[in-house]
């Protein structure tokens, strides 16, 4: 009987520890999945502002963890456009990384920028150590190709191929051609995705020079930029750009 107990115990005992260390196994896999795709979107985006009119690049992606498909790789068009990974964890739950007009947003409850797009610049044009103009440079960053699903317990490569890179305004002979900037998002990026472009907006309201007078408007998704001078006077430097991007499965 005592022996019998044991046993028993010990089987017990046994499974407890199996589980825990499965567990924890199962984790770390999730872990190491997560880690491998949002280094891989992180480099994606990176290498996407840069890209030219006709290049491209592949990148890996892993997609499974021990042994099981991890979660779904996928493109989206309209408006911008957008690419990201739908994560479905045993251990660590559900989140998705969603890569949008340059900007890497976690959406797990509340979205959450995890890397701020280069959608916005603002430098200055100086004369006589003192701010002339400003130059405001919108760059969008548009996935545009058809839409992909994509889970796998083997890795995959994606080819990123640049379609058209084109300013569709620029200012002429070098001179100032907007008096102020109004940049909205509202109708371009995903509704589910505004808060975290709102906390984007809010911030570079917030780090600008006051002398540039830029505000936001987090509820339209709006920047201003109002420039140095008074209404009716153009001292803004105003370049728009726009790359467009295939992404495929090699």
């Amino acid at each position: 009987m005592g022996a019998v107990l044991v046993i028993g115990i010990f089987t017990g005992l046994a499974v407890t520890l199996y589980s825990a260390y499965s567990k924890a196994a199962s984790r770390s896999e999730e872990e190491e999945t997560l880690t491998s795709v949002l280094s891989s979107l992180l480099q994606a985006k990176g290498r996407m502002e840069t890209l030219e009119n006709g290049e491209s690049f592949v990148l890996p992606f892993k997609l499974s963890a021990g042994g099981r498909t991890a979660g779904t790789l996928w493109t989206k068009v309209g408006g911008a456009g957008r690419m990201g990974f739908t994560f479905r964890g045993k251990e660590m739950g559900n989140l998705t990384l969603v890569l949008e007009d340059g900007a890497l947003i976690r959406l797990s409850g509340s979205p959450d920028l995890l890397s701020p797009p280069s959608l916005l610049s603002i430098s200055e044009v100086r004369e006589t150590g003192q701010p002339r103009w400003i130059r405001v440079d919108v760059h969008h960053l548009v996935v545009e190709n058809y839409e992909l699903q994509l889970a796998s317990t083997s890795p995959v490569s994606l080819r990123f191929t640049c379609t058209s890179n084109n300013y569709t305004v620029m200012p002429e002979n070098g001179r100032p051609n907007r008096e102020n900037v109004i940049l909205s998002l509202q109708d371009w990026v995903a509704p589910e995705h505004g808060e975290a472009w709102a906390q984007y907006l809010s911030y570079l309201a917030s780090v600008l020079p006051p002398y540039y007078r830029v505000s936001a408007d987090p509820a339209k998704l709006e920047l201003t930029i109002l420039g140095l001078e008074d209404l009716g006077v153009k001292d803004i430097l105003y370049y728009e750009r726009w790359t467009r991007i295939r992404v495929e499965v090699v």
